[in-house]
């Protein structure tokens, strides 16, 4: 059953058309790549997704409902979390603050309760840091919850902004490049985490570079290029598919042309 689907998605700046006519759908339960050349469109779909950018054009359907357009914490509340290609944490707060903002998101206790400090916010609060030490642990970071994000590791804060997006609890997590930046044991730290946050009901759309992490995550993958879908398909159909090869790797010149 489709969680997510993209209909005729268009998005123009200015006069440069930046996603053209993009349409597919992400099942539950699935991991899904969107993968492509860099200024294929990726992150701008991403950015459409998560309503930072209004699409010039088409539907967003998450769970049959049109987002598209409204406002980007709506979108979070609706149940879709996200990361960023450029690491977006409070670099002086703790781990665990930055985690706790995530889940505030999410929170039931109003404005005037967390002012006030009602029994019902203390309450909540508790319930707060509790899951979010959870989750640390869960993205292997026991033991870093007083450390200052920007203080920490490189993969650690790869793997804190993970934590901080799934503290609202999503029913859909985008991660634009988890991997970039990594080492090969970190990189294989992120295809286990991946794999562990499906296990957790969440369904993952992944923009990620690291093709061997794509091939061996993934069940299913899009390709863009030049804000348009070439192939959609298994990693087995993508891997042999020659627009793909094309895209990423440029026309071979024919043999006997002239100069």
């Amino acid at each position: 059953m489709a969680l997510l689907s993209l209909v005729d998605i268009r998005k123009s700046f200015g006069g440069l058309s930046a996603v053209d006519d993009v349409s597919f759908s992400v099942n539950e339960g699935e991991i899904a790549g969107l993968i492509g050349p860099n200024g294929a469109g990726k992150t701008t779909l991403f950015n459409i997704v998560t309503s930072i950018y209004p699409p010039s054009g088409g539907r967003v359907l998450f769970r049959s409902e049109d987002i598209a357009g409204r406002k980007p914490h709506d979108v979070t509340r609706k149940g879709i979390g996200r990361t960023f290609q450029n690491i977006r944490l409070f670099p002086k707060m703790t781990a665990r603050e930055n985690v706790m903002v995530g889940r505030h998101a999410g929170s039931r206790a109003g404005i005037w309760r967390s002012v006030l400090r009602t029994g019902t916010q203390r309450a909540e609060e508790g319930r707060i840091r509790e899951k979010t030490d959870e989750l640390l642990a869960f993205m292997g970071l026991a033991g870093y919850e007083e450390s200052p994000a920007g203080k920490m590791p490189y993969g650690h804060q790869r793997r804190l902004e993970i934590a901080r997006a799934l503290a609202a609890e999503p029913r859909l997590l985008l991660l634009d490049e988890p991997a970039a930046g990594m080492n090969e044991s970190e990189t294989r730290e992120i295809h286990r985490l991946i794999l562990a946050i499906r296990a957790l009901g969440v369904t993952v759309l992944l923009i990620e570079h690291d093709m061997s992490l794509v091939m061996n995550v993934c069940d299913r993958l899009v390709v863009l290029n030049f804000g348009r879908k070439i192939a959609e398909g298994t990693p087995e159909e993508i891997r042999g598919n020659p627009q793909v090869i094309e895209a990423y790797l440029g026309k071979e010149e024919e043999d006997g042309g002239d100069a």
